[in-house]
């Protein structure tokens, strides 16, 4: 995997996530917790913010990867992100800081998130020369947004003695600024643009390239299915993992928050040796990895819900996570080899959508479903429906071969 870096540009690129990993989660802690500050229980309507204005500009996003430059929509919404991030600390420097203020910071934070993905990952097949590299570069992506989940409230801990809070959202500031430099620097030496003939952008040439992806993914109704499966997993991981773990530690083993945290420490390490086993392999059938992954994880979840002891628990999400990356990195690979470049940010963007949906969902569903249901018949019966999911996948996908791929060099622009 490490290979991949050898190629300046995509190290530079690298280099540059990293920090804006560890900056997201940063933000991510000073948001929850200034907002708790100043309102309570209401904090929970600023992260929902965020999540509403990234779905509403989730496809809009994907049309506009798709027509203009990526690389100078990358470096627009990196700027953008820096300035409207930074406005908090200058507040707290010169006012004070208030939930709405938050709230629109958040808003706008989430919808240019919805721009810049797309644009990114749509980008990586033209910032790739082999099959190979694209899958392994992918696979970094990945792990650096899963380490930085686990360093992330660790290194809050520690700035958190020699800076205020709200100082956590100028280091945001400046990896977007990181960011912004790193595409800068890369160039146009690589094709940054699928095409150059859209330029309707009233709502009726919006809706006909939305309407182009829908057609381009109605012809690969496995790509489809992986996308719902997707889904799934994360209503399941809302549901059972950040809300159904966080009761059964409290009710079970008498625990505190730094038990929950050991645990996803032990889902985070199985994540990351997952990742890069997948990443090594050279995936034929990615349909079928997929289904498994799904599969393993429904299992893995139920087994979570059953475990009587702490380290079995710790054992079990480990072994959990390993589903994860299995069915992540396939789709995120089908997606960028098997649609034309001029939708694949579209593509992702439904993807993405997807992802949000089922995630909330699944949060959204705790609460009732805790209160009808025993908490391990609630987490053991969302588990075994993911793993009929995933068993039923692999059945009917078993024979499909993959789609027929032309992996063409990036051509200099």
């Amino acid at each position: 995997m490490l290979n991949v870096l050898r190629q300046r540009h995509l190290l530079i690129l690298w280099l540059a996530l990293v920090f804006s990993s560890i900056g997201d989660r940063l933000y991510e802690i000073a948001v929850v917790w200034l907002a708790i500050q100043l309102t309570g229980s209401e904090a929970g309507f600023v992260l929902a913010t965020q999540a509403a204005s990234r779905l509403i500009f989730g496809l809009v996003g994907g049309v506009y990867a798709d027509r203009l430059n990526r690389r100078k929509l990358m470096i627009t919404t990196d700027v953008t992100r820096a300035l409207v991030v930074l406005s908090v600390p200058l507040a707290a420097a010169f006012g004070e800081i208030n939930l709405w203020h938050l709230m629109l910071v958040a808003s706008v934070v989430g919808g240019l998130n919805a721009f810049f993905e797309p644009a990114l990952i749509a980008s990586l097949p033209h910032l790739t020369t082999t099959a190979r590299d694209l899958n392994a570069f992918n696979g970094l992506i990945d792990v650096t947004s899963r380490l930085a989940r686990v360093i992330g409230p660790g290194l809050a801990g520690v700035l958190l003695a020699i800076m205020p809070m709200s100082q956590f959202f100028t280091i945001d500031a400046f990896s977007f600024g990181l960011s912004a430099v790193a595409v800068f620097i890369i160039g146009k030496g690589f094709t940054w643009r699928a095409h150059a003939s859209d330029t309707d952008h009233t709502v009726k040439g919006i809706w006909s390239d939305i309407q182009e992806a829908g057609q381009a993914l109605r012809l690969r109704p496995h790509v489809l299915w992986c996308i719902a499966a997707n889904s799934l997993t994360n209503l399941l991981w809302g549901a059972v993992f950040v809300v159904g773990l966080a009761l059964m530690i409290d009710a079970r083993f008498q625990g505190n928050a730094g038990m929950y945290g050991l645990v996803v420490s032990a889902y985070g390490v199985g994540n990351v040796i997952s990742n890069i086993v997948v990443s090594h392999l050279n995936v034929q059938r990615h349909v079928q990895l997929i289904f498994a992954g799904t599969a393993i994880l429904g299992f893995g979840f139920l087994l979570v819900s059953l475990a009587q002891d702490l380290s079995v628990l710790l054992i079990v999400a480990a072994f959990t996570a390993i589903g994860g990356p299995m069915k992540d990195l396939p789709l995120l690979v089908m997606i960028q080899r098997e649609f034309p470049p001029q939708i694949t940010g579209k593509v992702f963007s439904v993807r993405a959508i997807a992802t949000n949906v089922g995630y909330s969902l699944g949060l959204a569903l705790a609460a009732p479903l805790y209160t009808l249901l025993p908490l391990t018949v609630g987490m053991a019966s969302l588990s075994c429906f993911v793993l009929g999911v995933g068993s039923l996948g692999i059945v009917v996908f078993w024979r499909h071969k993959p789609q027929p791929i032309t992996y063409k060099k990036a051509a200099a622009v």
